[in-house]
């Protein structure tokens, strides 16, 4: 099944389905991408519907609300739409608008979490329009953003910016740098920033394998069981420089009686600050350029060499 991508999201109460198909209408009609459960899906005539609705709200550049009564808002389903993409916008994967609209109810009726965002009564529908501005298109020779990430961009966001509630903080660490853990779920586990600690600009950040790359990564067509072609592939094709640290060759674990593919190159933004490292050591499924999954590791960097591989001693990655 194709995953849509969605420029608003509607969330209703059934009950509030005959306003809501009204909404739909407009905004399709106005060249927006919607999704309405009760259109979208009967579209799809899929039983999982769930899983449709995950994929909606994951893409959706924007949110509406529609209530007729201040329970409907409250809703088991509807609050945790629009609670979700709240906090996606929180932490920073979301940069859309949420908007409220109701009919028959006053604004103080919604719940406190809602009332600072914008709210319209139905009948002023048009209004809605100047809150619901469309991404840019991408052109061929544009490059994606993969920042911020958590909330944090590198090169700019200190570690006193952060909230020391959603982030773990090591100020002691004995290479004078400063660490940086995330800690809002499972995708975070194997990412770690690092912060200069003279500074405290965030620089660099590190990321794992055994959960992945980050949600908004994945967008962007980044999968951790891609090979060494596919990312050197996916890197050019946006437009990075790519530039080889270490030719790929096999290698063989004694110890284990195990071989497995060995390389590392560097991905940069031209006229940016911005490089991505990826080492290459593993080789679980295949040990050659074409095998899957042999990414051990990927560091991105606003340094020309990497703050985390100087602090391992890979003097060979300097350009």
């Amino acid at each position: 099944m194709i995953k849509m991508n969605y420029d608003i999201f509607i969330s209703c109460k059934s009950e509030d389905y005959p306003v809501a198909r009204k909404v739909y209408q407009y905004l399709k009609g106005q060249k927006y991408s919607v999704f309405l459960a009760d259109t979208e899906l009967r579209k799809k005539g899929n039983a999982e519907y769930g899983k449709i609705i995950d994929e909606a709200l994951d893409t959706a550049t924007h949110m509406i609300i529609i209530a007729s009564n201040p329970e409907y808002v409250r809703s088991t389903y509807v609050e945790s739409e629009w609670r979700i993409f709240m906090e996606e916008k929180r932490v920073g994967r979301k940069t859309g608008n949420i908007i409220s609209l109701i009919d028959g109810i006053d604004i103080c009726d919604l719940p406190i979490s809602l009332r600072h965002f914008q709210s319209f009564n139905f009948k002023n529908i048009e209004r809605i329009k100047d809150f619901l501005p469309l991404k840019q298109q991408k052109k061929n020779h544009s490059i994606p953003s993969f920042f911020p990430l958590y909330g944090i961009v590198l090169g700019e966001t200190k570690v006193q910016e952060l909230d020391p509630l959603r982030f773990n903080i090591d100020y002691e660490m004995e290479d004078g740098t400063i660490w940086i853990k995330p800690d809002t779920g499972y995708e975070s586990e194997d990412l770690t920033f690092y912060a200069d600690s003279q500074t405290s600009v965030i620089t660099d950040v590190e990321i794992d394998g055994e959960y992945g790359f980050p949600l908004n990564w994945k967008k962007l067509g980044m999968s951790w069981d891609m090979s060494y072609n596919q990312f050197m592939d996916f890197f050019k094709s946006i437009n990075f420089d790519v530039k080889i640290l270490e030719n790929p060759h096999k290698e063989f674990w004694e110890e284990k009686n195990y071989e497995y593919l060995e390389a590392c190159f560097k991905a940069s933004v031209p006229n940016e600050k911005l490089c991505f490292f990826l080492n290459f050591s593993y080789g679980d499924k295949g040990f050659d350029i074409n095998s899957p999954e042999t990414l051990f590791e990927m560091v991105v960097s606003t340094k020309k060499q990497s703050l985390i591989y100087e602090l391992e001693g890979y003097d060979e990655y300097q350009p």
